[in-house]
């Protein structure tokens, strides 16, 4: 705590904690996390099963109404833009629930790593280029994941003397 048990965010140490501009972002927060990571997902689910059990999904107008929804994908795979949320929203809590930035990078390497490994068994979308695409935006994340694990100055410091020449056997880096 600072001088008069004053306290800032952390990822934002130029706010103090519950003063208007906190308490404005506190509002927005509570409002965006339940409606759109929560929210616009179980509202999708709903109106896929719903058309589902129906027997509507593949029809016409149905297709036609929420082709921006589900128009990029084969029929069988219908309901893949909830895998594309929840890749947004397990980016998100791994965000927020891991303050530790090697925790955060591997936690998303194991979740990208999965979502990637889905894509390729199912290979959604209708078009082959999009598969292509969305298998090297996956690639690419896990990839800029992985180096910043590895380029993380803790643990670069502390490799140093065993990576370059140089060095002693403790991983130290002589001067």
């Amino acid at each position: 705590a600072f001088p008069g048990d004053r306290q800032f965010l952390f990822f934002m140490p130029e706010v103090e904690c519950w003063t208007t501009q906190h308490i404005i972002m506190v509002v927005v927060a509570a409002i965006y996390i339940p409606s759109v990571l929560i929210g616009i997902p179980c509202a999708m689910t709903w109106n896929v099963l719903r058309h589902q059990r129906d027997g509507t999904l593949h029809d016409k107008d149905v297709v036609k109404h929420w082709a921006f929804v589900h128009g990029a994908f084969e029929n069988k795979y219908k309901w893949w833009e909830l895998v594309l949320e929840f890749r947004r929203f397990a980016i998100a809590v791994i965000l927020t629930m891991f303050a530790e930035p090697m925790m955060q990078g591997a936690a998303a390497i194991v979740v990208l790593c999965g979502l990637l490994a889905a894509h390729v068994f199912t290979r959604p979308y209708i078009a082959e280029s999009i598969d292509v695409l969305d298998f090297v935006c996956l690639a690419g994340a896990m990839l800029y994941a992985l180096c910043g694990l590895l380029m993380y100055p803790r643990v670069t410091l502390n490799a140093q003397g065993l990576l370059c020449s140089g060095g002693d056997q403790q991983g130290e880096v002589s001067e």
